[in-house]
C-alpha cells in the first residue's frame, strides 16, 4: 500500500505484514511484496514501532539532502513535524530515487491523514486477458461465474471495486515495460544461445581434428583391408554423437539444477522444466556435436591409405 503525499519527494508505504485467512491462504502486504526488486543499501523499514519512525532515502534525494544511514532528519508539514532516522538509502531506477519513502502510519501521523490513504497497490498473479474484451454485464451466469472466478486483471480489478469505493485500474505503463523488457530478454536469450551454440560446434570439430590427426594409420590400416568411406564416417560421427549425448546430459543436469536455485533464490519457489524444453536441449547437443565433426569426418574419409602407411 503506497501513498504519495502534496510534497514532492515524500513517498509513504505500508511496511508490510501477513495475514492468515480461511483455507491455509495468506495474503503478503508491504512495499517488499509489491517492489521486491527495490536494492537497499542498508535496513527496510522495521516492522515493530520504533520512537524514532525510520525512512528510507532515494539514492538521489540521499546525495543532494547529504543524508546517509543512520542519520537524522525531521520532516515538517503544516504546524506537525516528525523526526525520522535513514534506515538505508534506496535504488530503484524509478522516481523513488528522487524520493523519501517512510511508513504509512508515520506519513499519516506528518500529514494529520489518519487512517487514510489515496492509493492501493495490488499484486496479483494473472492470466492473460482474452483476445475479445468481455463486457461482464453481458455474461450469460454460467460464464460470468467463470470469469469472476478467474484470475484476469479485469474480474481482480471488478471484485476490488465491489468490496470499496474505490476506481480500480491497471498499471498499463509497468505492464507494457515488463513486455518490452521480456522481448529484449528473450533476444538476448537467443543470442547467447546461439553464440554457445557456435563455440561448441567449434570445440568438437578440434576435438575431432585432433583425434583423427593422431589416428591417422589406424584409418588407412582399415581402408586397406577394405573399410569405405561410409564406414570410415560412421565410425567417427558414432562418437561425436556419444560425445554430444554425454555432454548434452551433464548440460542438462547442471541447468536444471541452476534453475532450482535460481528460482528459489530470485522467487522464492522452485522451478521444475517440463519435459519438452529437456527433449529439445538433447537434440540440439546432439546436432551440435554432429555438425561440428563434418568437416573434420570428411578430412578422415578423404585420407589415402597409400601415402599414410608408406613409412610402414
Amino acid at each position: 500500500m503506497t501513498r504519495r503525499s502534496g510534497i514532492p519527494g515524500i513517498n509513504t508505504t505500508f511496511i508490510g505484514n501477513r495475514k492468515a485467512q480461511e483455507k491455509e491462504e495468506t495474503i503478503r502486504t508491504g512495499i517488499k511484496t509489491i517492489a521486491p526488486w527495490w536494492k537497499v543499501d542498508g535496513e527496510w523499514l522495521a516492522q515493530k514501532e520504533a520512537l524514532v519512525g525510520e525512512a528510507l532515502v532515494g539514492v538521489n534525494a540521499a546525495e543532494k539532502l547529504g543524508l546517509k544511514q543512520g542519520d537524522l532528519f525531521m520532516a515538517e508539514s503544516g504546524n506537525n513535524n516528525e523526526t525520522f532516522k535513514v534506515s538505508g538509502i534506496l535504488s530503484t531506477g524509478g522516481d523513488e530515487d528522487e524520493q523519501v519513502t517512510v511508513s504509512l502510519k508515520d506519513a499519516q501521523m506528518l500529514f494529520g491523514k489518519q487512517g487514510m490513504a489515496d492509493r492501493v497497490v495490488v499484486s496479483a498473479l494473472t492470466k492473460p486477458e482474452p483476445a475479445q474484451e468481455i463486457d461482464p454485464s453481458r455474461l450469460p451466469p454460467e460464464q460470468y461465474e467463470i470469469w469472476y472466478c478467474t484470475p484476469y486483471i479485469s474480474s481482480i480489478m471488478f471484485q476490488i471495486e465491489e468490496v470499496i469505493d474505490a476506481n480500480a485500474r491497471p498499471i498499463r505503463q509497468v505492464a507494457d515495460n515488463e513486455g518490452k523488457l521480456l522481448k529484449k530478454f528473450e533476444w538476448l536469450m537467443f543470442l547467447i544461445t546461439g553464440i554457445a551454440m557456435t563455440t561448441a560446434s567449434l570445440g568438437v570439430a578440434a576435438a575431432m581434428n585432433t583425434s583423427i590427426f593422431e589416428r591417422k594409420k589406424e584409418i588407412g590400416l582399415m581402408k586397406a583391408i577394405g573399410a569405405d568411406g561410409n564406414q570410415i564416417a560412421g565410425l567417427f560421427f558414432a562418437e561425436a554423437a556419444v560425445t554430444g549425448i554425454i555432454g548434452g546430459a551433464i548440460g542438462i543436469l547442471i541447468g536444471v539444477a541452476l534453475a532450482r536455485m535460481v528460482g528459489m533464490w530470485v522467487f522464492g519457489a522452485i522451478i521444475n522444466p517440463s519435459l519438452f524444453p529437456v527433449l529439445i536441449s538433447g537434440l540440439l547437443s546432439l546436432a551440435v556435436a554432429l555438425f561440428g565433426s563434418m568437416l573434420p569426418v570428411k578430412k578422415a574419409v578423404e585420407i589415402e591409405p597409400s601415402v599414410i602407411l608408406r613409412g610402414d
